[in-house]
This record gives structure tokens, sequence and C-alpha cells, in this order.
């Protein structure tokens, strides 16, 4: 018998995101996703060897990490949108 799971929600996201894109959809600025990618809290990949090489953030595992989605499991839903669950994760006051 096969198991069937969601399917993890992509909220319109393309497969790799560029930083703008990721600090649009988190709701921050280009230095918090900075930040972020320095303390390795925001995955990321480096697409060259280059110091000044373009970084993608992997979209699946941007959303499993603050966990609005893991593929195993269907989302929670704990009242408020997934930006307002994020933000509060985050500990960002709007």
């Amino acid at each position: 018998m096969h198991r069937v799971t969601e399917a993890a929600p992509t909220f319109g996201l393309p497969a790799m995101l560029r930083k703008r894109e990721a600090a649009e959809f988190l709701g921050v600025s280009l230095r918090a996703v900075d930040r972020m990618l320095d303390d390795g809290t925001l995955p990321s990949v480096k697409l060259g060897a280059a110091h000044s090489a373009p970084v993608r953030i992997p979209r699946d595992l941007m959303l499993e990490k603050f966990g609005l989605a893991t593929p195993e499991r269907p989302r929670r839903r704990a009242g408020g949108t997934e930006h307002e669950r994020l933000m509060l994760k985050l500990g960002i006051d709007r």
C-alpha cells in the first residue's frame, strides 16, 4: 500500500531564490538575509568559486528551515498566516 503525503507548498516561489526574492518573501531586508547566510541560518548554494559568485537559496530548504513546510508531513495550522508565523519565529515585530 502506498502512503499518500501532502506535497510541500511552494508559495509560488522558484526552486532557487535570489537574495532579494528571499528577503521579500521573509519580509526582511537584504542585510538581514546576508546575516542569515553568514551565520548559516539560511541555507544557500554558491554558484561558482569566485568570492563574488552569486548565491542562491533553495526554496524547499528555506521553507523547511523556518517550519513552513516539510515534505514528510502536512503543515499545521496554528492560526495566522504562514508569513505571520514566520515573523514570530524570527522574532521580528512589525
